[in-house]
């Protein structure tokens, strides 16, 4: 507390900070604290990890995910913090199932970004020393990932580490606020059936180009069926525009209006210039509705 204080005398001066916050730390006091800094200036990385009370039971930490989710929705509430919030694959009595079902509760809290991360081995730690009666496997070579365990099969592995790194660039990136929704009426079965459906296409996971990833998620939505094209067309262009990008695609033009140019199009969706944001805000900025 006496860090923050400290920070808080900066004022104009002070343009990012970088916590690591444990959930059981998100008290009254805390948030307090952090409700006077400028939005998008505190970056908080809150250690979730799971929300299963058997798997937290497993790892010391039982009892405590409702508290935790209550704590992390008063955060993003009541400041302007820009909030991460963990979840790991592979911890001991996670099955993809319940991964899932934890995954929903965390994205209803309404963190920012959710880092799907996968469970490293760490040597000598208490939960590696339970790797053989849990039957965890890991990989033999570094970083030493999980790689299965008695309730994540090899496979859901292999899924789950796709699911994370199309989870960043299509969610995280904050580049498709608008679109997304249409997607994620069950949020981690339908993005996992997106991830699936990417690499059923041969899509890697890595270097993908923002425009491309706006004609895939495009794509997908369309080859669902499962939202009208019209509709789905002017939300993803208000995505491109807040992008920062200029021109009206050509995946997009025959699904908007004839008549629609670019102006008519800002006019309809709200959209003006915006002033640039530092190099450091511009993610949190386009989490915060802020623009491009």
């Amino acid at each position: 507390m006496e860090i923050l204080g400290y920070l808080q005398n900066l004022g104009p001066e002070l343009e990012a900070v970088h916590l690591e916050i444990a959930p059981q730390m998100l008290g009254v006091e805390l948030i307090q604290a952090l409700s006077v800094f400028r939005p998008g200036v505190v970056q908080a990385e809150v250690g979730i990890q799971s929300l299963n009370e058997e798997v937290l039971e497993r790892i010391g930490r039982a009892g405590k995910s409702d508290r935790a989710l209550g704590a992390l929705h008063q955060l993003r509430m009541k400041t302007g913090v820009h909030i991460h919030a963990d979840l790991i694959v592979g911890l001991p009595k996670e099955s993809l199932e319940s991964f899932g079902e934890g995954f929903d509760r965390l994205l209803r809290a309404g963190p920012h970004e959710i880092q799907v991360g996968i469970l490293k081995r760490l040597f000598g730690t208490p939960l590696e020393r339970k790797a053989t009666e849990w039957k965890m496997v890991f990989s033999q070579d570094p970083p030493y990932e999980i790689l299965s365990t008695s309730d994540l099969s090899f496979g859901e592995s292999m899924e789950m580490r796709r699911f994370a790194r199309f989870w960043d660039l299509f969610a995280n990136s904050g580049h498709f606020k608008l679109t997304l929704p249409l997607l994620l009426v069950s949020p981690f079965e339908d993005f996992l059936q997106f991830s699936g459906w990417l690499h059923a296409n041969n899509v890697g996971s890595s270097g993908i180009a923002l425009q491309r990833r706006f004609r895939l998620l495009f794509g997908y939505l369309a080859e669902t069926g499962r939202v009208d094209p019209g509709q789905m067309a002017m939300q993803m262009m208000g995505d491109y525009l807040n992008s920062g990008f200029e021109d009206i695609p050509k995946f997009l033009r025959p699904h908007l209006p004839e008549n629609m140019d670019l102006p008519t199009i800002r006019h309809h969706l709200g959209i003006i210039a915006k002033p640039a944001h530092s190099k450091s805000h511009k993610r949190q900025a386009r989490h915060s509705g802020q623009g491009g």
